[in-house]
This record gives structure tokens, C-alpha cells and sequence, in this order.
């Protein structure tokens, strides 16, 4: 039985080789005349299509690669640096229940929204120790840059932890 299957893969890999493509004097794909290849016969009405341009293709792609070759790759954030960046996003995320907090969102570490307690000195500091280790590591985000789950609610000011007095504003 498998010497029966193998042989039948065989013929249907061969049967797929036995068609001797060629392109026609007008640029089309033609299997049944034997005619050297043109080597830039464009469109049917003269015109070339810019996005077939090998040459083109080939030099974007290795101006890429020497720029990913340029940038540095920065490591992968540490704790203790993370645990600067949370620091500051607990102080930013304070609010007392008051009317107008909770209502003004900024990127964090991972490029997805949160809610901070108030346009103040602390939501700077928080923006401004995200930028400090964007700077020195790559976050350690669980599931990528930029992958954020559903938005944060605004306007809500709630109870930070279980068994503590402490006010934050929601994050869910």
C-alpha cells in the first residue's frame, strides 16, 4: 500500500513538471511554442508595471536589511527597570474620586492606552520614566508592542487594591 501511494505522489509531481511554459512574442505565457523569453516585455499597451521591477524589488529590500543592520538592538528590560516605570504609573493613576479625574489616556511601555488620575506633575513623570526605558530596553509587554486588550474606562475612580483605601482610576 505505501509502495502504491509513493508511487502515485511520484506521477503527480511529474505530471505538474510537463508543461514547457514559455513567454510569447507578446508577453503572455504561452506552453505550446518554443519562443525565447523577452526579457521587459511590460503590459499588452507598452506601458511597464513598476511593481514587477526585479531591480527595484531587490534594492528596497537590501536598504532594509542594511537599516536593520543599522539600529541597535536594545535588551530586554530588566525588573528593577520595569519596576521604575510602575512606580510612576501607580502615583499617575491616583485619584481621590473628584469630578474631572480619570479622563485623559497615555501610551504605556507597551504602546496601549491607560487612564491617568489628572493632568499633573505625576502622569509627566510617568510618560517621562516610559521614555527613559524605551530608551535603555525593550518592555517586557505579555503580548507584544502595540497588542492591547479592550480600552480602559474614563471617569471611573475605584479602590486600587482589595483591603486598602487607596483610589486609582479603572484600568478594565
Amino acid at each position: 500500500m505505501r509502495d502504491g501511494l509513493l508511487a502515485l505522489l511520484g506521477v503527480v509531481a511529474a505530471s505538474g513538471c510537463s508543461y514547457d511554459w514559455t513567454v510569447s512574442s507578446a508577453g503572455y505565457a504561452d506552453a505550446s511554442k518554443d519562443v525565447a523569453p523577452i526579457a521587459d516585455a511590460g503590459e499588452p499597451d507598452g506601458t511597464t508595471d513598476a511593481s514587477t521591477d526585479v531591480s527595484v524589488d531587490v534594492q528596497a529590500a537590501e536598504a532594509a536589511a542594511d537599516a536593520t543592520e543599522a539600529a541597535p538592538t536594545l535588551p530586554s528590560c530588566t525588573p528593577a527597570q520595569e519596576a521604575v516605570v510602575q512606580q510612576a504609573r501607580t502615583a499617575a493613576l491616583a485619584c481621590d474620586g473628584t469630578v474631572g479625574q480619570c479622563e485623559t489616556e497615555v501610551p504605556n511601555e507597551c504602546d496601549c492606552p491607560v487612564v491617568v488620575g489628572a493632568e499633573n506633575q505625576a502622569k509627566a513623570n510617568y510618560v517621562a520614566a516610559i521614555a527613559n526605558l524605551q530608551k535603555m530596553c525593550v518592555p517586557l509587554c505579555p503580548a507584544g508592542v502595540g497588542v492591547c486588550g479592550t480600552p480602559p474606562t474614563e471617569n471611573l475612580c475605584i479602590v486600587a487594591d482589595a483591603g486598602s483605601s487607596a483610589l486609582a482610576c479603572s484600568q478594565e
